[in-house]
């Protein structure tokens, strides 16, 4: 973000805060329910996050929604950083695309989307932020919506912005959960689904001809690498040639690189001691990794947006958890391990391990 675009936003929450605090806010814990089952037949979920991984750990709680109120009409507002996720999505009747930089440079844009949110009227609207983050701006939209619930996580600077308020845990749960616990004030016997994003059949078979393209056969074992991540989070270049070598000679698989600007120099240092057979992928769209993801056996990557993203669409992961909380974070489930890397260890044979582990729950589509 610009510093004009951190100038703007922070003379727009200094002029609107005040003047929408209005409603005083009850705040709930854990374990609470509403006596009674109100009727939703709009709602509302505010999560315009810039964060990949952030808006898939939310999935659950769209698919556990759509469960409990097929007829419901149910709308998403997000960024459009990565609104192409969700725009098949068969759980969301319409998106609500907030472009930020364009409504920040330009007041008249930002005025025109507030003026088309508030001739909506919602029976429930969700400010889905984090429980142990605040988002003013996700707190103040939620606020500017027409409706007479508001329903969030209780934080000292949105008070007044929300009607009711859940107190966040004093131990944090796995991510998807606190997204749940926001519907369970309403259906306490919510269970969790999976994550999960809908991909169109026409984009699945992008990332298979994309594999048949670059040589691969249909009985290769497909895993694809990422390197990236920020700070402390991305995975040592050295130590990845050694974890490539064994994946290729001791499991036969083919690698697939994938990677953004800001790691293409960081591999570029170790392309010629990886693999001879090793493809390498840079600058791949969301949707065009989430096809290659839902054709390969094995994402193997620190903690990052693209690990999740993987998850939802279908793929066996292991990750390797640094600086980030591995009980808030790690994909659960029998297709998905982890491992925890400390300063100055790479866990190697853990991870191989973890692999074998891995190969006989793994699915491949096998659509070459």
């Amino acid at each position: 973000m610009s510093a004009l675009e951190r100038f703007g936003k922070g003379v727009l929450g200094v002029i609107l805060a005040p003047i929408l605090k209005t409603s005083p806010t009850n705040v709930v814990r854990e374990g609470f329910s509403f006596p009674l089952e109100r009727r939703f037949g709009r709602i509302l979920i505010v999560k315009q996050d810039d964060r990949l991984g952030n808006l898939i750990l939310m999935t659950p709680m769209l698919t556990a929604l759509r469960q409990r109120l097929p007829r419901a009409e149910i709308h998403l507002l997000i960024s459009d950083l990565y609104a192409s996720v969700f725009r098949a999505d068969s759980r969301v009747d319409r998106l609500l695309i907030m472009e930020k930089r364009r409504q920040i440079r330009n007041p008249l844009v930002l005025l025109s989307f507030l003026e088309k949110l508030r001739a909506e009227a919602y029976d429930l609207v969700i400010e889905a932020s984090d429980a142990n983050n605040f988002s003013f701006n996700n707190s103040l939209l939620a606020r500017l919506a027409r409706t007479e619930l508001r329903v969030g996580y209780n934080k000292r600077k949105n008070q007044g912005l929300l009607n009711v308020a859940l107190q966040p845990p004093e131990r944090p749960g796995h991510a998807t959960e606190m997204y749940l616990n926001l519907l369970r004030l309403f259906w306490a016997d919510l269970a969790t689904p999976e994550m999960r994003v809908d991909i169109p059949p026409e984009e699945i078979e992008w990332g298979t001809s994309l594999l048949s393209s670059l040589g691969f056969q249909v009985s290769d074992r497909k895993v694809a690498i990422h390197l990236g991540g920020r700070g402390k989070k991305r995975l040592p270049a050295a130590e990845v040639v050694g974890l490539s070598a064994k994946l290729s000679r001791e499991f036969g698989m083919r690698l697939v690189f994938v990677s953004g600007p800001s790691e293409e120099e960081y591999l570029f240092q170790i392309r010629g001691s990886l693999p001879s057979d090793s493809v390498f992928l840079n600058g791949l769209s969301i949707l065009e990794l989430a096809s290659l993801l839902a054709n390969v056996e094995l994402f193997i990557s620190a903690d990052t947006g693209p690990l999740h993203l993987a998850v939802a669409c279908g793929c066996s992961t292991l990750s390797v958890f640094k600086s980030s909380d591995l009980d808030k974070f790690a994909p659960r489930g029998e297709k998905h391990r982890q491992v925890r890397r400390f300063d100055g260890d790479f866990p190697l044979e853990e991870l191989i391990e973890k692999v074998g582990e891995l190969l006989p729950v793994a699915t491949q589509i096998n659509r070459i």
